[in-house]
């Protein structure tokens, strides 16, 4: 792992030994014939598909001899033999000796005995061989000057890599996101998760490497690829995160990431308290918002620091305008349509109350607070910016939006008309000057991998409100401890320190790209395709924001489709004008109006995996973008939409899909088990011509909060299953007979669907319906 970078002053923790004795080392006489040179068949290692039974159960190892003899033998292979084989397409010539390290250790019982007789003649050295991967930069450098053709290195290398895939996500992928069915077993890998850890890393980099060098057509190091995970990684990030959290950094991030983030600093054992409820899916923090006030900050904080009324906002404001304090000046301004904009300080704004500089109950923030905010975008330059005057009763003329002060706390009207303006206010700012306290935390000269992972750490970028400062300001700066800094220019830093000093070293990293392409990617892309998009299209930007937002929360759900609605340019005034006090109810009614708003849908968002919107006839949405961490919204291959419609008074979308009729009155179903999740095995009475693979399928429940009863379902298939491979997504709902052949279809639970090639007994009879079976889902 040494050939990884790790924060500045942090040590590589990965320790993992090779204990093969010389004679059974790489014999560099292929790469992928080397299992057959040492004995293995084919039927003994997994090959495309992993989903085989005989792979899961581990049984080709048996005969292998013990756990350590297949764990040396693994590491032989895919550590050593590919870095080997993988050089020698350029040209290098590498051996085994050249990644490992001989370390002397002692038993620390022995050590303690010798620091009290101090003999020396009874300590025993054991030598152990260590890998080490600190010369792969410079091997790396001089191999790509002697890849000569290109394409044809790439055909050759890809062999390899996708050889050691195939290994690697069978026996490194995490259980919980393996396609396993209830009764499978999770495979039995007899190596090592230090060793394990350091083989992902190598076919990583290796590719990387081979990526940058080659340049293939289409591939990219953000592309997904490798499934493989390293537990000792996860486990450390669970540790130091959110567990929600820790799953999006596993998710976005390649393993020379979790390497990096695992070695870096954490949250607080204070702040890790308020995440003791997080699942893996969600963030469920748990902040104590009734004890929430604005706070003091030092060094501008005085004695009797002055705050709410007794603040002098700079002369613009009192009775000679007709105003009596802020919040009047402001309630004024809205009610002439206008925005309000405070002089206090010299940029423009905006600020979350999470960080200590929002009211709940007011328009106020302490004095001193605006003193730091004064003094820190005072050091906000853009081109064509007057110089601050020297004199501070005096100001450029630049005025500045906060939410905390220029929204009104607790007049609903007027802050619904607030709200209304934001997209104006954002769209029309010069600048947005972000204050996060974690990136705060270093100077704007530290290094540029720190920088990187702070931002894609803040907690600037799992907010709501957020995403609208950087995606409709024209520019946005980042405070640092000492300065603000424009987020294009760090992205500009990070391309140049990628070419000359990492590439140019002989290092290939992937996690600084996904991490920047969370924080300017998305929202460029966005831009870009909201530009090619027609207000009767704004339904093609649903899922491109779903995926942006599945790592942000709010406080408020309510507030989610406000803040969509701003950000793709919508009339919010219909969902601001959905009656409701609470927030659950709220929320689900507003959802309802913006998907009305959206009005087409890709079809297959039916088998989304989110939690469902809980109203009738928009039960196959979801309930919230927002605070997923393991979405699936659509399928990549599908490209029919459909238009949401009214049917005899009631919402639904019209697809088509093949499916399956169950009556859930027979006998053999497992109906008390339905609701805890089970698997339901059916029968299918294939008719002549079916397209349907075998005869007996595979109905798996998830756990589910379904009032079951005994009365006809049926399932609709995302597709059709075939024998031997994954399972399909499905949906299980309540359904009546067809109406002018449209079966109409009340969306319950989801569900995956599975083909056998026998019957199993207490089977459950299903008709089979094809693949252009009409239904109204609802």
């Amino acid at each position: 792992m040494e050939h990884l970078p790790l924060p500045e002053g942090e040590k590589h923790f990965i320790v993992a030994p090779y204990n093969a004795p010389p004679g059974d080392w790489y014999d560099h006489k292929g790469f992928l014939d080397f299992p057959k040179r040492r004995g293995w068949t084919s039927d003994q290692l997994p090959g495309g598909d992993t989903s085989e039974r005989r792979y899961l159960e581990g049984n080709g190892f048996k005969s292998k001899g013990t756990d350590s003899k297949v764990e040396e033998f693994f590491q032989t292979w895919l550590f050593f033999g590919l870095v080997i084989e993988v050089l020698k397409v350029g040209g290098v010539r590498a051996k085994t000796e050249d990644f490992l390290e001989v370390r002397d250790l002692t038993d620390p019982g022995e050590v303690e005995f010798l620091r009290l007789s101090s003999q020396d003649d009874i300590r025993k050295q054991r030598r152990i061989r260590i890998v080490n991967t600190s010369k792969l930069p410079c091997k790396l450098k001089e191999w790509r000057d002697g890849i000569q053709d290109k394409s044809q290195a790439w055909t050759v290398l890809n062999r390899m890599f996708e050889r050691a895939r195939q290994i690697l996500d069978c026996f490194c992928t995490p259980d919980e996101e393996r396609n396993l069915w209830e009764n499978d077993k999770p495979p039995r890998w007899p190596v090592r998760q230090e060793i394990s850890t350091t083989l992902i890393a190598m076919v990583f980099s290796l590719r990387s490497a081979a990526i940058k060098v080659c340049d293939p057509r289409g591939i990219g190091v953000m592309n997904p690829w490798l499934d493989a995970r390293s537990e000792i990684l996860a486990r450390r990030l669970q540790r130091q995160w959110c567990l929600a959290d820790a799953t999006t950094i596993i998710k976005d991030l390649s393993i020379d990431g979790h390497y990096y983030i695992a070695a870096s600093p954490g949250l607080h054992l204070d702040e890790l308290d308020r995440h003791s409820k997080c699942v893996r899916q969600r963030c469920l923090e748990e902040f104590p918002t009734e004890l929430y006030r604005p706070r003091h900050v030092a060094p501008w904080h005085k004695a009797n620091c002055p705050t709410g009324q007794t603040i002098s906002y700079g002369g613009q404001l009192g009775p000679e305008r007709g105003q009596t304090g802020w919040d009047d000046a402001i309630a004024r301004i809205i009610d002439k349509n206008a925005i309000p904009i405070a002089l206090w300080v010299k940029g423009l704004r905006t600020l979350w109350w999470a960080d200590g500089m929002g009211n709940r109950a007011a328009n106020w923030l302490p004095e001193c607070q605006l003193d730091r905010i004064t003094h820190l975008v005072e050091n906000v330059r853009w081109e064509g910016r007057k110089p601050t005057p020297a004199d501070p009763n005096l100001s450029d003329g630049v005025g500045f939006w906060m939410d905390t002060l220029c929204v009104p706390a607790l007049d609903k009207d007027r802050k619904r008309q607030a709200i209304q303006n934001m997209r104006h206010v954002y769209s029309n700012a010069k600048a947005v000057l972000v204050l996060d306290k974690f990136i705060q935390k270093i100077p704007s000269s530290a290094p540029v991998l720190d920088k990187v992972a702070r931002l894609y750490l803040s907690n600037w970028i799992k907010r709501l409100w957020t995403h609208q400062e950087g995606f409709l300001p024209s520019l946005v700066y980042i405070q640092f401890a000492d300065q603000p800094v424009e987020l294009n220019v760090l992205a500009e830093e990070f391309k140049a320190y990628n070419l000359e000093h990492l590439e140019k070293s002989g290092k290939y990293l992937g996690f600084p790209f996904a991490a920047n392409a969370r924080l300017l990617d998305l929202y460029s892309a966005l831009r870009d395709l909201m530009k090619a998009v027609q207000d009767e299209d704004k339904w093609m930007l649903y899922e491109p924001l779903a995926h942006h937002l599945s790592p942000r929360r709010s406080t408020r759900l309510a507030d989610e489709t406000v803040c969509l609605a701003t950000i793709i340019n919508i009339d919010p005034s219909k969902i601001l004008a959905v009656p409701g006090a609470e927030d659950d109810e709220l929320a689900r009614d507003r959802m309802a109006v913006f998907l009305e708003q959206l009005g087409t849908f890709d079809m297959s968002l039916i088998f989304n995996n989110y939690e469902r919107l809980d109203k009738t006839g928009y039960r196959w949405a979801p309930k919230s973008l927002l605070n997923f961490r393991t979405p699936r919204l659509v399928s990549p291959d599908e490209s029919q939409t459909v238009t949401l419609e009214k049917k005899n008074g009631r919402t639904g979308l019209p697809v088509r899909y093949p499916g399956l009729l169950v009556d859930f009155a027979n006998k053999n179903v497992p109906f008390g088990a339905l609701k805890h999740g089970c698997d339901v095995q059916c029968r299918v009475e294939a008719a002549r011509g079916s397209s349907l693979d075998g005869k007996s399928l595979v109905l798996q429940l998830p756990a589910n909060d379904v009032r079951w009863a005994k009365r006809q379902y049926a399932v609709i298939l995302s597709k059709i299953p075939k024998v031997g491979r994954e399972s399909c997504p499905a949906v299980v709902g309540l359904c009546n007979r067809p109406v002018n052949g449209i079966y109409w279809f009340e969306h319950l639970s989801l569900a995956k669907i599975r083909a056998r090639k026998e019957y199993v007994d207490e089977s459950v009879d299903v008709q089979f319906l094809e693949r252009d079976s009409a239904w109204f889902v609802m």
